[in-house]
């Protein structure tokens, strides 16, 4: 059963959406939405048992301290392990205190989260994210419970293709708890299945339905523990194959006989489901009765067999174009979730669900809210009675300033209200609800996130294994001992691989520069900090097919990242991903420096060749629907010119116009400048790196180390190179300063703003 809100909580509350960036934008890259019933009530303890700090994840606890005194707050993380050091703060009367969970209790933990406060508070979990290997992006919120129990019910989940159902269990008690857990398959799924496990003393347990139930199937979850504990389950998902995101649910302490949303909606773009779990031993009818701006549309009878999950799909009920609210009743209790996918406004993919309200109220607060720039807010009401009823709506920011509205809805009818209409533009808001008859009322919300995170990305130029110097016996590590300190500084090291891996092969007749190298040298690299390659140039297949297919396994199997080469044209347009700094990186290769035979194509092994102008653009859009920075790299431009040609120009700027963050060039074998392009930056030749070059002035190159967010270009330091005998060594003293100016005088030229201090140069 939902509590009613204090009075006093409603008069007092401040927004709690100071986790959210100050100015948000369209570009943000973790964009989606979630929904959230109005707040059950004010607590010294709130639970929170989902939560991570993994890398790609940004974690905010938001405590609302509503009281007339100071309220000490004491945030105990518990761990898989058991429980960590706890963080302590104060906050003021009448404010919030906002945690940054990461900067609390560390980085790459999975972490349930227990507050106890001196006086009665309020408090929310907000996660944003971009989640696993499709790089799927979004974010949930879910309010804690104000108590654990010994059982929990969620009636959504799934292990359909697309769906990573978990679930997430705390243990706020000092001694360890069996937990069994029942999974309740969609009716004509198979047999249900059970599970267990021990959960340790002030400890985290996280379990992956998706490894415990069959594929293709929809499941609830009943979890039983010999103890009180807390139970969340999130799904994170890739919807119909465009469409991702994650949502969180708090688990249902008790199934009901009435359950009620206020949100729903069958309007394009948006996929509306309503979830039935039937946990008792016997077979029950459930009527569901869908209500919209003009009273009740239609009801729908569901059965739901005993210890089954049953699936209603509204749009198939109540047809296209509606916005629904939804009463579920039964005459056996069931436990009710009301899941949405949508695309909302073609621009912010993902999805929402929400436990139903097993009871009206009068008052009714949600303490979340914003209208800020990137952010849609919506509040939904339900009027289930059988009679009209009077509604006054009150915004609160964080000045303390009020507005409010006055609104009648009909019998059985649904009320759907724009905070920024009530409130005003760029301001973090509460919302009050008070009618004369019982309501429900949930907040659906739908964000451009901008994560805060940063990567660092060293990059450099030509990388040829195929040195004298082994022959010579200098050993593999050789060319790397000077730079590998510098590599490592950085989240990611990228260069282009400027050979053929392999001890197979015969080099192609008529080129007159044919490079091979040694497998063996791959581990040194790796071990040097070496995390990604282009592969796409004009000496990937010197050595034949035979070695070129060796070349891509040689990188696999060394853990070394590749793009711009592949045993088909897909393969060598597919970018490579990696993680850094908590964010995702695509990177894209491309050869413009063609041999005949070099270009990949149906079932040929080969490259990608950049005069595929719309294979590019293609790519990169691909890419960036799956990564926060896209970095693309060209081979290309007119060897020993220190200028790039106008083809350099036109592809770096088509690139970036796809929208690359990041354009890497190399070929030319002397180092170009740096432009900066509608705010990314274009690194036009980085030069040679491991290489014995063939003329004096390709010795002189450089290493960049780059910073990027998830709005693309922050920074880059320039550190000046000299290659000796094939291995790169940092410059320093003497010709340092004339290298340096010269870097910075071929940047200006662009109007790329550059400064050389001491050893090094940086841009901006």
């Amino acid at each position: 059963m939902r509590k009613r809100v204090s009075w006093f909580v409603i008069v007092l509350v401040l927004a709690l959406l100071a986790f959210l960036p100050a100015s948000p934008t369209a570009t943000a890259d973790w964009s989606g939405g979630h929904a959230g019933a109005a707040m059950e009530n004010t607590s010294r303890e709130w639970f929170f048992a989902e939560g991570t700090t993994r890398a790609g994840f940004e974690e905010w606890i938001c405590v609302l301290n509503p009281g007339d005194a100071p309220c000490e707050l004491t945030f105990r993380f518990l761990l898989p392990e058991g429980e960590a050091e706890p963080f302590r703060a104060v906050t003021g009367p009448r404010s919030r205190f906002t945690l940054n969970v990461a900067g609390a209790a560390g980085p790459g933990l999975d972490v349930s989260v227990l507050l106890e406060a001196g006086e009665p508070v309020v408090a929310e979990r907000a996660m944003y994210f971009r989640y696993g290997p499709g790089g799927w992006a979004g974010g949930h919120c879910e309010h804690g419970a104000v108590s654990p129990s010994t059982e929990w019910l969620f009636a959504e989940g799934a292990t359909r293709a697309g769906f990573d159902t978990w679930l997430c269990v705390s243990n706020p008690q000092d001694a360890p708890v069996r937990v069994d857990v029942d999974y309740l398959l969609g009716a004509g799924q198979g047999e249900n299945l059970a599970d267990s496990f021990t959960l340790g003393p002030r400890s985290r347990f996280t379990l992956r339905v998706n490894d415990a139930v069959p594929p293709e199937c929809d499941v609830s979850l009943r979890v039983r523990a010999g103890k009180p504990v807390v139970a969340e389950r999130p799904v994170y998902f890739y919807y119909r194959g465009g469409w991702d995101g994650g949502h969180d649910a708090l688990g249902s302490t008790l199934a009901s006989s009435k359950w009620y949303f206020a949100e729903g909606t069958t309007r394009a773009g948006f996929e509306e489901w309503i979830c039935l779990l039937n946990p008792g031993d016997e077979d029950a009818a459930a009527t569901l009765a869908f209500m919209s701006g003009g009273g009740e549309l239609r009801r729908v009878e569901v059965w739901v067999p005993a210890q089954r999950r049953q699936t209603v799909y509204v749009n198939d009920v109540v047809g296209p174009e509606v916005d629904v609210s939804c009463e579920v009743s039964s005459p056996l209790p069931l436990v009710a979730e009301r899941a949405m996918y949508f695309s909302y406004q073609g621009s912010r993919l993902g999805g929402h669900i929400c436990a139903g309200h097993s009871e009206p109220s009068r008052t009714a607060l949600l303490a979340e809210g914003t209208t800020r720039a990137g952010f849609d807010e919506y509040v939904c009401v339900l009027n289930p009675n059988p009679a009209p009823a009077t509604l006054r709506a009150t915004c609160m920011d964080a000045a303390g300033q009020t507005t409010a509205g006055d609104f009648t809805l009909g019998a059985r009818s649904r009320l759907t209200l724009r905070t920024r209409d009530l409130a005003g533009p760029d301001k973090d808001v509460s919302v009050s609800l008070s009618s004369n008859r019982p309501l429900v009322a949930e907040r659906a919300m739908y964000f451009a996130y901008r994560s805060a995170a940063r990567a660092t990305i060293a990059a450099v130029g030509d990388v040829n294994l195929d040195l004298d110097q082994f022959d010579m016996g200098y050993g593999y590590a050789y060319p790397w001992t000077e730079v590998a300190g510098l590599l490592r500084s950085a989240d990611l090291a990228f260069c282009n691989l400027e050979c053929a891996i392999s001890h197979r092969g015969s080099p192609v007749p008529g080129k007159a520069f044919t490079f091979r190298g040694s497998p063996d040298a791959l581990p040194a690299m790796r071990e040097a900090g070496m995390d990604v390659v282009s592969h796409a140039n004009n000496h990937a297949r010197d050595w034949g097919t035979e070695a070129f297919l060796d070349t891509l396994s040689y990188l696999d199997g060394n853990g070394i990242a590749r793009c711009g080469s592949g045993v088909d044209y897909a393969a060598a347009h597919a970018p490579a991903f990696l993680s850094a700094g908590g964010l995702r990186v695509a990177f894209l290769a491309y050869n413009d420096v063609n041999w005949p035979g070099w270009p990949a194509g149906a079932g040929y092994p080969g490259v990608a060749d950049a005069a595929d102008t719309a294979g590019m653009a293609s790519d990169i859009a691909a890419a960036r629907a799956r990564a926060d920075i896209v970095a693309v790299s060209f081979h290309w431009g007119i060897e020993r010119e220190y200028v790039p040609n106008a083809r350099q120009r036109q592809l770096a700027r088509f690139a970036v116009d796809c929208g690359a963050d990041l354009v890497l060039g190399h070929h030319p074998h002397v180092a170009q400048g740096f432009e900066i392009y509608g705010g990314k930056l274009i690194c036009y030749s980085l030069g040679n790196f491991v290489f014995n070059p063939g003329s004096p002035q390709g010795n002189y190159t450089m290493l960049p180390i780059i910073t990027m967010d998830s709005g693309g270009f922050v920074g880059a330091t320039i550190y000046p190179v000299l290659i000796s005998s094939g291995r790169p060594q940092v410059l320093t003293g003497g010709a340092t300063a004339a290298w340096l100016q010269q870097i910075a005088a071929l940047t200006a030229a662009f109007g790329t703003p550059i400064t050389v201090r001491g050893d090094t140069a940086t841009i901006p």
